[in-house]
């Protein structure tokens, strides 16, 4: 980009004595409760034809000059929480900054991911004029004694900066990259899953069994963790402008992890019925069975959407944006990870116990020996999967601050902590976990065809029989 200007201040927040921003939003722009902008404060702070001649200094233009916004403009008038963006456009804020100002382009200051919020339509939607951009707030207060802070000062004592170089900054644009590049292998795992889970249920002989459930539940949750991955690649993207404005990607960031837990659990509690239970059980069991899972999927679903909701609700006037983002992120992984225990712990006995019944029928059955053993391969993978996600919200709890913190360290350097890392590698353990679901339903299915097929005598008909029980 390259461009040499005078930078000017353009922020109403600023202007108006750091409103919300060091000092409290005053009532007549805010919510009852002071944790929202009112549809009043935001006809006040984002429309730019109204702050430049009634908040903005005497004298003041942006005509022909590069414009600097803390992230209010962003949260406020884009975003928005409650109250949503200003008379429902995202990016209007700057649109009317071009109408009524005129400046050669806009840097936004961001706390956290810059290189994440400039692919945003807060920012940048329907924008073609000018150049909008985003940068680190944290890096240059570190390194100039807060920029943003320079030019208010130099331009309210009289005394304009007019040589900052204005550039592309890569920051934290390589994990961004890492991030998108994790999205589309784990879709193209999903989609994988998808097409597989197609292909089996073609093989069952009836559609009214656990194992059709599983399969056309995770088909079509592999396509959501898909198109997720593609269009947002959790936790770290977009890479590039989808379209997806800010509350949409809060939700999208959490959706993916709550998809991979009910067939985990039906399987596990099917596999359980069929091991403890040597006759053919009572519907009650069944029922029993499907309103359990249902029951802990409704939880660890509104489990991981306290992240979302709390953090749009509470807002950030209150507390202050990296509190409140930081308490509602840590209230959600406290939840899921406590109802992934238990998926775990079900996992485990009935996979084990199911293994082990199988293991005892297979002495009598070559071929149930060697399904037994693809399963014991598949249970590996399955646990894993569910130990990496489990360990991501355990590690996650304890150390928020550095999972919601900047990508880039003081000087401006990408900095991968253990917990970043983790949180990388868990869009891959989940798009896992849902194909080895599908592939263990596929050998048993297998199994089950073949062995039906071929029972000719006392033994192979209890071997059908034993490896079809999800069947």
């Amino acid at each position: 980009m390259g461009i040499t200007a005078e930078v000017v201040i353009a922020d109403a927040f600023v202007w108006d004595n750091f409103a919300g921003l060091l000092n409290p939003l005053a009532s007549a722009y805010a919510s009852s409760d002071g944790k929202q902008i009112s549809t009043a404060g935001q006809d006040r702070y984002c429309n730019a034809s109204f702050w430049i001649p009634n908040i903005a200094p005497t004298g003041y233009s942006i005509q022909g000059k590069w414009g600097f916004m803390t992230s209010f403009p962003f949260n406020m008038c884009g975003h928005g929480f409650v109250t949503g963006p200003w008379k429902g456009d995202p990016s209007l804020h700057v649109k009317t900054l071009i109408e009524a100002g005129g400046p050669v382009g806009v840097t936004m200051f961001f706390i956290t991911a810059p290189s994440k919020w400039g692919a945003f339509p807060e920012e940048c939607k329907d924008i073609a004029e000018i150049p909008t951009t985003s940068s680190s707030f944290d890096f240059y207060a570190a390194t100039t004694s807060t920029l943003m802070f320079q030019v208010y000062f130099a331009q309210t004592g009289g005394d304009p900066l007019n040589t900052i170089l204005i550039e592309d900054e890569e920051a934290g644009l390589p994990m961004i990259v890492h991030s998108a590049i994790v999205g589309f292998i784990a879709a193209a795992i999903c989609i994988g899953c998808s097409v597989l889970a197609g292909l089996t249920l073609r093989k069952l002989p009836t559609w009214t069994t656990f194992a059709a459930a599983i399969l056309w539940y995770e088909g079509a949750a592999a396509l959501v963790r898909a198109t997720i991955n593609i269009m947002a690649h959790p936790p770290n993207g977009p890479l590039f402008y989808t379209g997806v404005d800010f509350t949409t990607d809060l939700y999208l960031s959490v959706a993916v992890k709550p998809l991979g837990v009910p067939t985990t659990l039906l399987t596990s509690l099917v596999w359980l019925k069929f091991t403890l239970i040597r006759s053919k059980p009572p519907v009650a069991v069944d029922i029993a069975i499907v309103l359990f899972s249902l029951a802990v999927t409704g939880v660890v679903f509104w489990a991981s959407l306290q992240y979302p909701v709390t953090f749009v609700d509470n807002g950030i006037l209150v507390g202050g944006i990296t509190a409140k983002t930081q308490d509602a992120k840590r209230l959600q992984l406290r939840w899921c990870a406590t109802f992934e225990s238990i998926c775990v712990a079900i996992f485990l006995l009935g996979n084990i116990l199911w293994l082990a019944k199988l293991s005892t029928v297979a002495k009598t059955s070559p071929a149930l020996a060697k399904v037994a053993a693809k399963c014991l391969k598949i249970m590996c993978v399955q646990l894993v999967a569910l130990a990496l996600i489990l360990l991501c919200d355990i590690a996650g709890i304890e150390n928020v601050e550095t999972m919601l913190g900047p990508f880039c360290d003081i000087h401006g350097k990408v900095k991968y902590t253990f917990v970043k890392a983790m949180f990388l590698v868990e869009p891959l353990a989940e798009a896992v976990l849902g194909f080895s679901q599908v592939w263990a339903v596929r050998e048993l299915a297998s199994s089950s065809s073949s062995s039906s097929s071929s029972s000719s005598s006392s033994s192979s008909s209890s071997s059908s029989s034993s490896s079809s029980g999800i069947v």
